[in-house]
C-alpha cells in the first residue's frame, strides 16, 4: 500500500542534483479508459515523488508526494489532459527541480472523420546512410497549429515543430544521420478542435533498417545455395550407383 502524505515545498530545492525525468509507457497519446503510469525517474536514492499538472506558471506551495516513483494517474478522461511534471525528494524539507513537462493527449478529443496526418521523407533514397542529411515531412489539414514527431521507444515527442505556410504540414530536418536516429518515426498534430491520430504505420528510414533486409536476404541466399548444392550431391551419387 502506497503511503501518501503531504509535503512542504522548499524554496531552496536540492540543486545539487539533476532534475527527475518523467516518462510513460507506451506513449503519452491515450485513450479514454486507459489505465496510465507515469514514471519519476533521478539518479539519486530519492526516497518521496511528487506529481503536478502544469496549469500555472509558479510552483506550487505544497506537494503531495508518494514513495513509490511510479504515478497512477488512473483511468484516463478529458479532464487528465494538459502537461505535467514531476518532483523527487528525501524528505519533508527540501524537493528538486521539475522534470522537463510531458504532455498527455486524448485521442478521443478528436472527431472519428479527422484525418490521419501523413509521413514522408525527402533526401538520398527512402533509406539513410551514416553521415547523411534527411528531411521527414508530417502532412495535416488546413488549421493545424502543431506538429509532434514520435520515435518509437521515447516515450515524450522526440520533436515539435510548427507548422509551415499555409498551415498544413511540418519540417523536421536531421542534418546527420547517426545512431541516435535509427528507429522508426510516427508524426500527428493538433488544431482547435483537437489532436489527431498518429500517422498510419511506422515510418523507419534509417541504415539499420536496411542492413537488417540485407542480412536477411543473405540468410535466404545462403538457405537457397545449400538446397541447390544438396541436390546436386544427390545426382551426383544416383549416377555413380548406377553406372
Amino acid at each position: 500500500q502506497v503511503l501518501l502524505c503531504i509535503l512542504k515545498l522548499n524554496p531552496s530545492p536540492l540543486r545539487m542534483y539533476r532534475k527527475p525525468s518523467l516518462s510513460t509507457q507506451p506513449g503519452s497519446l491515450v485513450l479514454p479508459g486507459d489505465n496510465l503510469t507515469l514514471r519519476c525517474r533521478s539518479e539519486a536514492s530519492f526516497g518521496s515523488f511528487a506529481l503536478i499538472k502544469d496549469e500555472r506558471l509558479s510552483p506550487p506551495l505544497r506537494l503531495e508526494g508518494q514513495q513509490s516513483p511510479d504515478l497512477t494517474l488512473g483511468w484516463m478522461s478529458c479532464t487528465h489532459r494538459g502537461r505535467y511534471r514531476c518532483y523527487s525528494g528525501h524528505n519533508s524539507y527540501a524537493w528538486s527541480d521539475p522534470s522537463a513537462p510531458l504532455d498527455i493527449l486524448i485521442t478521443a478529443e478528436v472527431p472519428l472523420s479527422w484525418p490521419r496526418s501523413r509521413l514522408s521523407a525527402q533526401g538520398p533514397g527512402t533509406v539513410v546512410p551514416w553521415g547523411s542529411p534527411i528531411t521527414i515531412w508530417c502532412q495535416g489539414t488546413p488549421g493545424a497549429q502543431e506538429f509532434h514527431l514520435d520515435k518509437e521507444g521515447i516515450s515524450v515527442p522526440w520533436n515539435r515543430q510548427k507548422p509551415l505556410e499555409p498551415g498544413v504540414k511540418a519540417k523536421f530536418s536531421i542534418y546527420y544521420m547517426g545512431q541516435d536516429h535509427t528507429g522508426s518515426y510516427q508524426c500527428y498534430y493538433r488544431t482547435p478542435a483537437g489532436w489527431s491520430e498518429p500517422s498510419s504505420g511506422a515510418s523507419d528510414y534509417t541504415q539499420g533498417n536496411v542492413l537488417r533486409l540485407g542480412l536477411a536476404g543473405l540468410v535466404l541466399i545462403s538457405l537457397g545455395a545449400l538446397v541447390v548444392f544438396d541436390r546436386h550431391s544427390q545426382n551426383r551419387a544416383s549416377g555413380h550407383v548406377w553406372a
